[in-house]
């Protein structure tokens, strides 16, 4: 890890000298007595961070030196003798991101160094490029960054946009001892959800036969990835969330606790803000596993991933050349599919036999999407819409399905 470079600006001669020595171990510091020097330095320099004495030779200098250097993205952290409310207001409003009573440094020093390491070095060194659209990559950026913490993640989105690669690329990252274990809500029976995630003793049931540790425990030291976690049935949901609260559970027919500390990563299609108002989904289990949440964008809203993404899906050493109609097309294209669509497509490409992708080679998969599109509706049924209305419609098709 490379050594930092500090700017510290401090008045009093003592207190200059403990702090240089307290961060000269983790890089270069750089000192200052007043703050015109610590304003005419930030102007051509931009240290990692900078400490600065809010009250220096008596006047309120702090703020000001702060506000310079936060229109630099220079990490601040104010100092101060007094634990002022309306100080540290004043600080934290013109951009420090920490402030700190003299007399703590030996405590606090060394957290926020060390916390400002592991965000902007460590953590940034080998965070995978998914996507090139600036505002994304900063919201999947904070997930890495937070990728080894106790905090819940959810991941939200249309269908397709790779939920599940991503989890796996935010435990692949952090690193965990631990397993990847993965359960899709929506494809469990009700009956068998309680066995699957807590696990169950041998003989609790019919077609219990043997001991089975359960999703859950197969995840202590990983990470738990539930899928689709909007399928969960509502009775699972409270069971759920006194375990995540707790790490600790019961199996299904069994009196000893089990226990579990991992990671969870959740995923959902659907609104779960709405599913709380429909009584759908608990409140506090939505609380609970929102404290860090991305929505994973379609491929529509970020073009600029498409060609990346598309080369990446293409295996082996063959090489393809797109013309400018082929290019314009792809670029043009909404990829309802998503990222699942644009694999399938990677796929077919290296079905041709040739190397040279042109609109003529192509455009069949773009009318094969439009016309499965356009199908679920016949002209017949249209008509019935227009005639009846929506609601009149809808309780039509129910009926003839259900006597169907």
């Amino acid at each position: 890890m490379r050594k930092m470079q500090f700017c510290l600006v401090e008045d009093d001669k003592l207190f200059s000298d403990i702090f240089k020595k307290m961060l000269e171990p983790f890089g270069r510091v750089q000192r200052f007595a007043y703050a015109k020097d610590a304003i005419d330095y930030l102007q051509t320099n931009s240290p990692d961070m900078l400490f600065v004495d809010v009250d220096l030779h008596g006047i309120k200098e702090g703020p000001e030196i702060i506000k310079q250097a936060s229109k630099r993205d220079i990490q601040c952290v104010a100092i101060s003798a007094y634990d002022d409310e309306a100080i540290i207001h004043e600080c934290i409003n013109s951009g420090a991101t920490d402030y700190y009573v003299k007399g703590q440094e030996d405590k606090t020093f060394q957290d926020i160094i060390r916390k400002y390491q592991d965000k902007y070095f460590h953590f940034n060194e080998g965070i995978p490029r998914l996507t090139f659209e600036p505002a994304y990559k900063k919201s999947l950026d904070l997930l890495f960054t937070n990728s080894k913490s106790d905090f819940p993640i959810l991941l939200y989105g249309p269908t397709g946009t790779g939920k599940t690669y991503l989890a796996k690329q935010l435990y692949q990252y952090a690193n965990f001892k631990g397993s990847f274990v993965a359960l899709n809500c929506s494809s469990l029976p009700e009956a068998l959800f309680e066995s699957e995630m807590f696990g169950h003793k041998k003989g609790s049931f019919s077609g219990a036969t043997t001991d089975y540790k359960g999703k859950i425990k197969e995840a202590d030291g990983g990470v738990l990835y539930l899928d689709e976690i909007d399928s969960m049935p509502l009775e699972q949901q409270a069971k759920f969330l006194k375990v995540l609260e707790e790490k600790q559970f019961y199996p299904v027919g069994s009196t000893t606790l089990a226990k579990s500390d991992f990671k969870l990563i959740c995923s959902s299609s659907k609104d779960l803000k709405d599913l709380v108002s429909q009584k759908k989904f608990r409140e506090d289990l939505f609380y609970r596993i929102t404290c860090l949440n991305a929505y994973i964008q379609p491929l529509k809203n970020r073009k600029c991933d498409v060609f990346p993404f598309l080369k990446k899906f293409i295996k082996g050493p063959r090489r393809f050349i797109f013309n400018n109609d082929a290019k314009e097309a792809i670029e043009n294209y909404d990829w309802p599919g998503n990222i699942r669509e644009l694999e399938i497509f990677a796929k077919n490409l290296q079905l041709m036999q040739s190397s040279k992708v042109t609109l003529e080679l192509i455009k069949g998969h773009f009318k094969r999407t439009h016309a499965h599109q356009a199908s679920a509706l016949t002209k017949e049924q249209i008509q019935s819409y227009e005639t009846l209305g929506f609601q009149k419609f809808i309780q039509n098709i129910k009926t003839q399905l259900i006597d169907h």
